[in-house]
């Protein structure tokens, strides 16, 4: 190898360090140096030792033949040397490490020092104890000429350029200077020579630079381009996949439904309410999947802004385990879950999402055994723990299971195992609130999920850690609720359900229509509610500005919208609207009618 030859001669640790806090497009020039000046080592080689043959010839008729060869012996070594390492240095060069190409540098410039010396002793030489001038300016001529190739063959280099340089030339205008009278007027071409060549070099050089790094950035961006356009393939073949499967999972709910729909018809009432519980179960079905849905879509457009604020989990916890308990002792499993309660910075809503989701997951895939959640302090990090003893998840599996659609246990897509999309929209609340999700599992032994929290010792609590959902005998009876939405059906089970609540409900396609009525009955409504895309190309803000234009500017109103993006622009206009994403759970309805009259009470 080359560096056993030429590693005791230099230190290169100083350089091959220098190139690699330059960058990689700095060591690519170095890399490309090398190899450029290699190249023209092997290629001049024939044409040097044929320039020393003629030379020779020539200089015999004046020069003793012992003279000529002295002087060109070493000149045609230091070239085959050069070519010896320069065929070695091009079979490694473009896989080379860095240490490697400071050596292959290194080796290049002391094969041309050592050849321009030889070449700066010829002056001497020949014109040592001759005094035919003639002989003179002819060597000076050669060695000028030596040294302009030589400058050309090294200028991607430039400290080998110029030593090369100096130790051919100085020489020659040493000898010039040296022999006195006329004569000292030649050094001086050759020393501006020398100067325009070392000039040259320089110019040469940051030409190069200039061109091997323009060329590895378009290289670089080339790269770029190809992996954007990978990952957009892949995001491509993503959505095909998401598609599919959602299209596949709709389907087979609406399938159900259409099929029951048609039987009740014909049914006994018996049958009838049978159709009815699976119409409702299908129904479900649907509502939990357009939920799921609905969540991703949120998550992956950024409009999930979370709350975080000083939470402790010990009630949240205590909740979820309400609700997985009868579901444990149905499948004859043990649950039990921390009682120790710690203080954290999170999101209480969506944490609680998380949470029942990871605790769905276990009952999902638990048949035997036990579910536990636990809650433990490591340093500034609580750790909250979902085991289950259930099927597990093979090793190779446990990166896709935060995919869209994907379960493990369900190749055929049974609803009634699942949508497919509560780990993703863990991992997406995560990424959202800056909790770590790990997940440990053997397949037949169970899984262990851990997210990792932020501790807090304060104790003060924002009150979304009051009751989530609301029962709907505490809604104030007899509230009059204007609902304006542009769709008959939505309008008609909004009515169902505040008439079941024992409230008024007002239901109009557009705004212009409810306002009209209220005035021909003189009514004051006590609060609105609005779809964001309404009949008559208005949309819910704009109702809600009319309403509060008439009845007063604390008038309370919320926007109910299946839309996700459009309506982001009017939030910041009226940031004490709140926005309920559809389909909108009836307790959620309740609990925002409670807040308002209760806020309403307390104002008045």
């Amino acid at each position: 190898m080359l560096k056993e030859h030429i590693t005791p001669l230099f230190l290169l640790t100083a350089r091959a360090e220098q190139l690699r806090q330059q960058g990689h497009i700095a060591i690519e020039v170095a890399r490309q140096s090398v190899k450029v000046r290699a190249l023209q080592a092997r290629d001049s080689v024939i044409a040097v030792v044929g320039a020393a043959a003629v030379i020779t010839l020539i200089y015999l008729f004046f020069v003793p033949p012992w003279r000529i060869i002295g002087w060109m012996l070493p000149i045609v070594t230091s070239q085959i040397t050069n070519q010896f390492f320069s065929l070695r240095i091009l079979r490694w060069i473009d896989r080379a490490e860095i240490i490697d190409i400071v050596r292959g540098e290194r080796c290049l410039t002391f094969i041309s020092i050592a050849a321009a010396m030889a070449m700066g002793a010829g002056i001497w030489w020949i014109g040592g104890r001759n005094e035919i001038l003639p002989l003179w300016y002819a060597t000076t001529m050669i060695q000028c000429l030596y040294a302009i190739g030589d400058t050309v063959d090294n200028s991607t280099n430039v400290p080998s350029a110029r030593a090369s340089i100096g130790a051919n030339l100085i020489s020659v205008a040493v000898f010039w200077a040296l022999s006195g009278g006329a004569n000292i007027a030649v050094a001086i071409p050759i020393a501006a020579l020398v100067i325009f060549l070392s000039g040259y070099a320089l110019y040469f050089k940051k030409n190069f630079e200039e061109l091997i790094q323009i060329r590895f950035e378009n290289l670089d961006l080339v790269r770029s381009l190809e992996i954007e356009k990978q990952a957009a393939e892949q995001a491509n073949l993503a959505k095909s996949r998401f598609l599919a499967a959602a299209s596949h999972d709709l389907r087979q709910p609406l399938h159900a439904l259409m099929l029951f729909s048609g039987m009740l018809n014909s049914s006994s009432p018996e049958q009838t309410q049978t159709m009815i519980a699976h119409i409702h179960h299908a129904a479900d079905s649907l509502n939990k999947l357009f939920g799921g849905l609905l969540d991703l879509s949120q998550l992956d457009a950024g409009v999930v802004n979370p709350s975080v604020t000083c939470v402790r989990i010990g009630p949240i916890i205590a909740s979820i385990a309400r609700e997985i308990q009868p579901r444990a002792d149905g499948k004859g499993i043990s649950f039990t879950h921390t009682t120790t309660d710690f203080t954290v910075k999170t999101d209480p809503l969506l944490f609680e999402r998380i949470l029942r989701n990871l605790a769905d997951n276990a009952i999902k895939y638990t048949e035997s055994g036990k579910i536990s959640i636990t809650a433990s302090v490591l340093e500034d990090k609580v750790l909250v723990i979902v085991r289950d003893t259930g099927v597990g998840i093979a090793e190779d599996m446990q990166v896709k299971i935060f995919d869209e659609f994907f379960q493990v246990h369900n190749p055929a897509r049974n609803i009634e195992k699942g949508t497919g999309l509560g780990l993703a929209i863990v991992q997406r609340l995560c990424q959202l609130l800056d909790h770590r999700l790990m997940v440990q599992s053997v397949v037949g032994v169970g899984s262990e999920f851990t997210l990792l929290l932020n501790a807090e010792n304060t104790q003060e609590f924002s009150t979304a850690e009051r009751l989530s959902s609301a029962r709907a005998e505490n809604v104030p009876q007899d509230l009059i609720i204007v609902v304006v939405e542009d769709d008959a059906r939505v309008r008609f089970a909004m009515k169902s359900l505040l008439e079941s609540w024992k409230c008024r409900a007002l239901v109009y396609e557009c705004c212009t229509s409810a306002l009209s009525n209220l005035a021909e009955e003189a009514l004051v409504p006590d609060t609105l509610i609005a779809d964001f895309r309404l009949a008559d190309g208005s949309n819910g803000f704009e109702a809600i500005t009319a309403f509060r234009n008439k009845f007063g500017a604390q008038f309370p109103a919320a926007i109910f919208t299946g839309d996700t993006e459009e309506h982001l622009r009017y939030v910041q206009t009226m940031p004490d609207v709140p926005v309920f994403q559809k389909p909108v759970q009836p307790e959620e309805i309740a609990q925002w009618l409670i807040d308002v009259t209760s806020c309403s009470s307390e104002i008045n």
